[in-house]
């Protein structure tokens, strides 16, 4: 996401907060006052928005396979540190998961900037689709995990470790 996208974004989700936590508090009937404004704010919360420059759409491409990266190198180590016997299951299971679930948010923010033209369509497609494979290998991770099937986990290893590797590569090479 640009640092123009991403302050709009970040500026509307705290109107959001601000006019929640102004009203949550006040009786039913001055609700209704505030009613215009909340459904604004949260319609100008879901706009996509498109990059202006293809430098500016490489940083959030850059930005979104870094964060992926973590995601998936967390994730690994926590499966790892489980077959080694040195993570509990739950505790690796709620770090898969948080991983996991992580990865929705970089995918709806990447997927949710517009390519500026069609020089950059292909880096897109790249990226959509090198997130997709993350968020599979993440999911057979956790499956695994929740089975406490090693074998399984093992395979997930495996896949986390590719697919964080693609993602490192792809990221050192947008820029």
């Amino acid at each position: 996401m640009s640092a123009r996208s991403g302050s709009t974004v970040m500026s509307v989700r705290s109107t959001v907060l601000s006019v929640w936590s102004t009203v949550r508090f006040r009786p039913r009937s001055s609700l209704r006052g505030a009613a215009p404004g909340i459904a604004l704010a949260l319609l100008l919360s879901g706009c996509v928005v498109p990059a202006r420059t293809d430098a500016g759409y490489r940083t959030d491409a850059s930005m979104a396979l870094e964060s992926a990266t973590s995601a998936t190198r967390t994730a690994q180590l926590a499966l790892q540190q489980w077959l080694q016997g040195r993570m509990p299951r739950t505790y690796a299971n709620i770090v898969v998961t948080d991983s996991e679930s992580s990865l929705g948010p970089i995918q709806a923010s990447f997927g949710g900037v517009d390519p500026p033209n069609r020089k950059v369509d292909s880096l897109r497609a790249e990226v959509g689709g090198e997130l997709s494979d993350a968020a599979d290998a993440l999911a057979q991770g956790r499956i695994a995990l929740r089975r406490s099937d090693r074998a399984g986990a093992m395979k997930a290893v495996a896949a986390l470790g590719k697919v964080s590797s693609t993602l490192e590569k792809t990221g050192a090479g947008v820029q």
